[in-house]
């Protein structure tokens, strides 16, 4: 089970997110960036966080860039994210891409 709780641009996930409810959760995340051009998304209450939300948050990240939207994750250094990370594969794409603080920072980051 997983807990999406949004206050405005801010969104906290808690709880598991994993293939079974990620694409309930993907959708909910674009619905609320329809909304607003900067987006929070905190990841450190996450009890478990498997590959596919991890490509999923990935994914709408690149999304929003595209359309001219940031999103900010935020806690990034649990160890549960890291964990699941590190098993995707795609630990330096992360790291290149949403370990700065802004956008100015990641074109420098390149």
């Amino acid at each position: 089970m997983i807990n999406f709780i949004t206050t405005k641009n801010d969104i906290t996930l808690s709880g598991k997110l994993t293939s079974e409810n990620v694409s309930e959760i993907q959708h909910k995340i674009e619905n609320t960036l329809c909304d607003y051009n900067q987006l929070n998304i905190r990841l450190s209450t996450l009890d478990l966080i498997d590959i596919s939300g991890i490509y999923m948050l990935y994914l709408i990240a690149k999304s929003a860039e595209s359309k001219n939207k940031e999103i900010c994750l935020i806690g990034l250094n649990s160890v549960i994210f890291q964990s699941a990370l590190k098993a995707s594969g795609i630990h330096e794409l992360f790291v290149k891409n949403f370990c700065c603080k802004s956008r100015k920072q990641k074109d420098q980051a390149v």
